[in-house]
């Protein structure tokens, strides 16, 4: 897809939970779709024995570093290394924030610890990795605003969305923590750091990536008749994203391209 060209002028790309799913799958086309970015940084919880380890060996312009998303000390740790790997006075062009959970429960089994641990993962986590890579690494390049400049992808969900869920579409999916935590992400995205970040150029959407079959969305998805596969999803998401402009600033698309409301 045309927007995918636009990772060949691309400096750098950070990927978060890239040990599987779609994050490994995102790892995968950039690393060998003809348009790999000049550098791209994987993250991982545990190196030894993860997927991406065993596709590292077969890449080497990929980078692997350790991080676990809800510790603030491993998002410091692994900032520090991103520093290092990339180059002396280079930013960071592009940090696709996906690393997520999903812990199904609806109203009659819901508990706080669920809902949290969901909350820390999805909300919490973007928005502290996102600060910290800001203040540390900075953006990667100049001019208008895009992915050659300076941005940070979002990856929300459509089951986010308040204006989309109601009625017979809110009954399908009752996974409050999950749900709740998507939401969170939509406001962090679209109204928090757009406006915070608009002032250094830095370029902030949130993105739904389609109803997959992964783990997440997944094998549960499959039985649920999840209409797309990793391929596919990470496909349309990597050429929406190649071709982000400032028009999208704020703003939360679909896969498809198309903006949604929220």
């Amino acid at each position: 897809m045309r927007g995918t060209v636009s990772f060949k002028t691309c400096g750098s790309v950070l990927v978060t939970g890239a040990n599987r799913g779609l994050e490994l799958q995102i790892v995968q086309n950039l690393a060998s779709g003809g348009f790999s970015p000049g550098k791209i940084i994987a993250t991982t919880r545990n190196l030894s024995g993860s997927q991406v380890e065993t596709y590292l060996m077969s890449e080497l312009h990929l980078l692997v570093v350790i991080l676990y998303v809800v510790r603030q000390d491993s998002i410091e740790t692994c900032v520090e290394e991103v520093e290092r790997l990339l180059d002396e006075d280079q930013g960071l062009n592009l940090l696709i924030n996906i690393a997520g959970v999903n812990l199904e429960a609806d109203f009659q089994v819901v508990t706080a610890e669920m809902t949290m641990e969901n909350f820390r993962t999805n909300a919490v986590a973007p928005l502290m990795i996102t600060k910290v890579i800001c203040g540390r690494v900075g953006s990667g390049g100049k001019g208008a605003m895009g992915i050659q400049r300076a941005a940070v992808v979002n990856v929300s969900s459509l089951l986010g969305s308040v204006e989309l869920n109601w009625g017979d579409r809110a009954n399908v999916f009752k996974w409050y923590p999950y749900r709740t935590s998507k939401v969170s992400v939509l406001r962090l995205t679209s109204r928090c750091m757009a406006v915070d970040l608009e002032p250094d150029g830095i370029l902030c959407v949130a993105v739904h990536p389609g109803w997959v079959h992964t783990d997440m969305g997944g094998s549960r998805g499959e039985r649920r008749g999840a209409p797309l596969s990793p391929e596919e999803s990470v496909s349309s998401v990597l050429s929406v994203i190649g071709a982000l402009t400032a028009k999208d600033h704020g703003t939360f698309l679909n896969y498809t391209g198309e903006q949604l409301p929220w």
